[in-house]
C-alpha cells in the first residue's frame, strides 16, 4: 500500500466513526476485548432472568434495577427500554395516533395551510434542516447525495372526498398500525395530463365550512397513498418518463393510442420547454433519515396545537414544543437501537408493505413522548428552555453549591465558585473559536452550565462515547431524571484532581467540556456512579483526614473512604426545583409572570 494512501476509516458496531483524540486506539481495543466478556456474562444472567419469568421482562424490583445498572445486553436493549419506560402502555392507550399524525402535514397542505397560518409547518421546515445533520458520519445515516439529483418527484395523488379516505381509528388486534393496503395505491393517481396541486383556497376558519373545498375530513382520516415516499411511488407507479411534458388536456390524451401519444409529446416538447423537475430530498433516500423526519414531524403535530380546535388531540403534550434541536439526536439514537434487532427495518420495500419500519417508528415516537412528558421536567424543550435553565440551577447552585460535600464533590464546588466569581485572568492561548463559545469578558471562568446544558438536553448523546451513553440510557429509562444528575456528579468526581489542578479559567472550562469523551470505559463510570458514598463493609480501608474543630484547632481523624456520589433522590430534586421556581417568581415582575 502506498504511504500516501489515506488510512481506512474505522466504525464501531453502531456505525459511528471511531475517534482516538481522547482515548488511544490501543486502549479502546483493549477495553473492547474485556467488555465483550462482560457482555457475554450479562447476556447469560439476563437469559436466566427471562427464563424464570417465562420469557417476559420481569416487573420492576431491586434485582432488576441491579441488573440494569450492570448493563442490558445489546439484543435486549430496545425491548427493555420500550417496556420499562412505559412507552408500550402509552401506545396501547393511544392506538393509531402516530399513524394519523404522519398524514396531518399532507392534509394541511391540501387544505391550503401555510407556515404563516399553521406554526407546525414552520417547525417542519426547521427540523428538515437538521435531518441530514443528524449523525452525518454514521454509516446508517449516510446517503449518496448524487442520487437525489437523478430521481424525479412523482406528483402526490389528490384524495377523493370519501372512498380515498380510510378511517384509522380502529386497529386490528394482530397489527401495530393501520396502513391501507397498497394494492390500490395508484387507483387515484392523476392521468398523464393532470397534476395534483394543493388547494389555493384559504383554510376554513374554526367552525366554518370551506366553500372551495370538499368537506374537511376529521384529523384521523388519511390518504391511501401519502404513506409512500416519492421514491416508493416511483417504484410502484407506471412509467412516467414523459410526465414533465404532459400538459395536454385529459380528454385528448385518453383518446390517443400509445404511438400517437409519443409523437404528440415529442412535437409538444419541441415547442414548449419542459418545466424543471425537483429532486428528491436527501432524507427520502435513506430509511433512517426518512423515519427520523416522519417521527419529528409527527411529534411537532403532537406537541403543538393545531389552528383548528376540531383537530385537537385527546391527550396532547403537556407543554408546547413543536421542534427543538437535540430531539433529532435522541430520535436518531432510538432508531439505531430499535431498528438494530429488526432485520426488515431498512428494507427497500415500499413503506406500505414494510410493517416492521412502521412498527419501529411508532415505538420510537412513543418513547420520545415518554422522555419529554414523563422522564424529564416540564418545559425542558419549550420555546424559552425554562425547564433546562432550572435544571442547571438545581445542579450547580443547589446540589453542587449547597450540598457538594454530601455527594463527595465539595472541593470541586468551592473551586467552581472561586473560578467563576474571582477576577482570574484568562489565558491568551485559547483558540478564538473556543473563546467565542465561552462568552464575553476578560477574567473569570464562564458558567459551566453552558457545558452541562448540552449534557442534559441530548441525554449525553455526542457527549459521552456511544456505548457509555447507551449504558446511561439503560438506567435513565428505568429511573428517570435523577440518573442524569448522578452521572454529571460522577464525571466531576472522577476528574476531581485534574480539575483542581487548573489555574487558568478558560483551559479549565475547555477541559470540563471535553472530559466526558475520556469515559470510554463505560463499566467503570457506571460502577462508580452507583457506588454508595461510604463503603458498606465497616472493615474496608480508611484514610486519615485533617479536620478543624470549632475553636480553629486542627485534628487528625480516620474516616471511611468516599467511593461514589451516593443517591440523588427524586424528592431532593423536586424540592430544589420548587425553590428555584419560587425564587424566579419573586424576582419576576407582575407583567412577566
Amino acid at each position: 500500500m502506498s504511504s500516501n494512501s489515506p488510512e481506512p476509516v474505522l466504525h464501531d458496531r453502531y456505525g459511528f466513526k471511531r475517534t482516538f483524540d481522547a482515548v488511544s486506539q490501543e486502549d479502546q481495543d483493549r477495553f473492547d476485548r474485556e467488555y465483550r466478556e462482560i457482555e457475554r456474562r450479562r447476556s447469560q444472567k439476563w437469559a436466566q432472568l427471562l427464563l424464570r419469568n417465562k420469557g417476559e421482562l420481569p416487573p420492576k424490583s431491586d434485582k432488576v434495577k441491579r441488573y440494569i445498572r450492570k448493563g442490558i445486553p445489546k439484543e435486549l436493549r430496545a425491548r427493555s427500554w420500550y417496556h420499562y419506560c412505559g412507552a408500550d402502555k402509552l401506545r396501547e392507550e393511544n392506538p393509531a395516533i402516530y399513524v394519523a399524525l404522519t398524514y396531518r402535514e399532507f392534509q394541511d397542505r391540501q387544505q391550503g395551510y401555510t407556515k404563516e397560518t399553521n406554526k407546525v409547518l414552520e417547525w417542519i421546515e426547521i427540523l428538515e434542516r437538521d435531518v441530514h445533520r443528524t449523525f452525518p458520519e454514521n454509516t446508517k445515516f449516510q446517503v449518496n447525495r448524487a442520487e437525489s439529483q437523478s430521481i424525479p418527484r412523482i406528483p402526490t395523488p389528490t384524495p377523493k372526498a370519501s372512498s380515498d379516505l380510510s378511517l384509522v381509528s380502529s386497529v386490528d388486534d394482530d397489527s401495530d398500525s393501520s396502513i391501507v393496503d397498497s394494492d390500490s395505491d395508484f387507483d387515484n393517481v392523476p392521468s398523464e395530463g393532470e397534476t395534483s396541486r394543493p388547494s389555493r383556497s384559504k383554510p376554513a376558519q374554526p367552525g366554518q365550512a370551506n366553500d372551495n373545498d370538499e368537506p374537511e375530513s376529521p384529523w384521523y382520516r388519511i390518504s391511501p397513498t401519502e404513506h409512500l415516499t416519492p421514491v416508493e411511488r416511483l417504484q410502484r407507479s407506471p412509467s412516467r418518463s414523459n410526465s414533465a411534458h404532459s400538459i395536454k388536456s385529459n380528454r385528448s390524451r385518453r383518446s390517443r393510442s400509445n404511438s400517437q401519444r409519443q409523437s404528440g409529446d415529442d412535437k409538444l416538447a419541441a415547442e414548449v420547454p419542459p418545466p424543471p423537475v425537483p429532486s428528491i430530498p436527501v432524507w427520502e433516500l435513506n430509511p433512517y433519515l426518512c423515519s427520523l423526519r416522519r417521527i419529528l414531524a409527527a411529534f411537532a403535530y403532537y406537541s403543538w396545537p393545531h389552528p383548528d380546535p376540531a383537530r385537537a388531540l385527546p391527550h396532547p403534550c403537556s407543554y408546547n414544543i413543536g421542534y427543538c434541536q437535540s430531539l433529532n439526536f435522541i430520535v436518531g439514537m432510538l432508531l439505531l437501537v430499535y431498528g438494530e434487532g429488526e432485520p426488515g427495518y431498512a428494507a427497500t420495500t415500499p413503506l406500505s408493505k414494510n410493517d416492521t419500519r412502521i412498527d419501529v417508528e411508532e415505538k420510537v415516537f412513543w418513547t420520545l413522548v415518554v422522555i419529554v412528558d414523563q422522564l424529564l421536567p416540564k418545559e425542558m424543550y419549550g420555546n424559552t428552555l425554562e425547564g433546562t435553565r432550572i435544571e442547571q440551577e438545581i445542579l450547580w447552585r443547589w446540589i453542587l453549591g449547597q450540598r457538594g460535600s454530601k455527594f463527595g464533590v465539595g472541593r470541586v464546588a468551592k473551586w467552581v465558585d472561586h473560578m467563576e466569581t474571582s477576577e482570574v485572568p484568562r489565558s491568551p492561548k485559547i483558540r478564538a473559536k473556543d473563546r467565542a463559545n465561552m462568552g464575553q469578558g476578560g477574567s473569570g471562568m464562564p458558567p459551566l452550565s453552558m457545558v452541562t446544558t448540552q449534557w442534559f438536553m441530548t441525554l449525553f448523546i455526542n457527549v459521552l462515547p456511544v456505548e457509555t451513553a447507551l449504558r446511561v440510557w439503560d438506567c435513565f429509562f428505568y429511573q428517570g431524571e435523577k440518573v442524569l444528575m448522578r452521572v454529571a456528579l460522577t464525571l466531576l468526581k472522577i476528574h476531581e484532581e485534574q480539575i483542581l489542578a487548573f489555574e487558568d479559567p478558560l483551559e479549565a472550562w475547555k477541559f470540563v467540556k471535553d472530559m466526558p469523551q475520556r469515559m470510554y470505559d463505560c463499566h467503570r463510570l457506571l460502577e462508580i456512579c452507583f457506588k454508595p458514598r461510604h463503603p458498606i463493609n465497616p472493615f474496608e480501608e480508611t484514610t486519615t483526614m485533617q479536620l478543624e474543630n470549632e475553636d480553629g484547632a486542627r485534628r487528625s481523624t480516620s474516616v471511611k473512604v468516599r467511593r461514589g456520589v451516593g443517591t440523588v433522590s427524586t424528592k431532593l430534586i423536586e424540592k430544589y426545583r420548587e425553590l428555584a421556581i419560587e425564587e424566579r417568581k419573586s424576582t419576576t415582575g407582575p407583567e412577566q409572570q
